[in-house]
C-alpha cells in the first residue's frame, strides 16, 4: 500500500497529466483493471489541492480536468456513453455544498 505523501500525490498527478494529455481515459482504482499505485485517496488529495477537478459519468466513468501546470485545461477522455455527469466541488469554491446545520429534535423524536 502506497502511503499519502508530496512525493506519491505529484507521481499520481504526472500520471493523470500524461493520460490527459495523450486523450486517454483516467486510470481506474478499483476493480480488476485498476492501476498499480494510484488510489481513490491521492485523487482526492489532489481535488482538495486544486490541482485537478474530477467528474464522474454513466457507469462510474471518470474525467479528470488538470487545473495547473503547463497542460491547465486538458481532460482525459470523455465517456463514450452519455448521462448524467456528477462534479466534485473543490473546497472553497463558490457553490460547494456544506453540511446541513444539526436541527433540534421534536419530543416525538426524542420519545422513539
Amino acid at each position: 500500500m502506497t502511503q499519502l505523501s508530496p512525493a506519491n500525490l505529484d507521481k499520481a498527478f504526472a500520471l493523470l497529466v500524461d493520460c490527459a494529455v495523450k486523450g486517454e481515459r483516467c486510470p481506474v482504482t478499483s476493480g480488476p483493471d485498476k492501476h498499480p499505485f494510484l488510489r481513490q485517496r491521492d485523487i482526492a488529495a489532489l481535488v482538495r489541492e486544486k490541482r485537478i477537478a474530477v467528474s464522474i459519468g454513466h457507469q462510474n466513468w471518470r474525467r479528470v480536468k488538470i487545473l495547473v501546470g503547463e497542460h491547465a485545461g486538458a481532460t482525459t477522455a470523455a465517456n463514450p456513453i452519455s448521462g448524467n455527469v456528477r462534479r466534485f466541488p473543490s473546497p472553497g469554491r463558490a457553490g460547494s455544498q456544506k453540511p446541513s446545520a444539526p436541527r433540534p429534535l421534536t419530543l416525538a423524536e426524542l420519545r422513539r
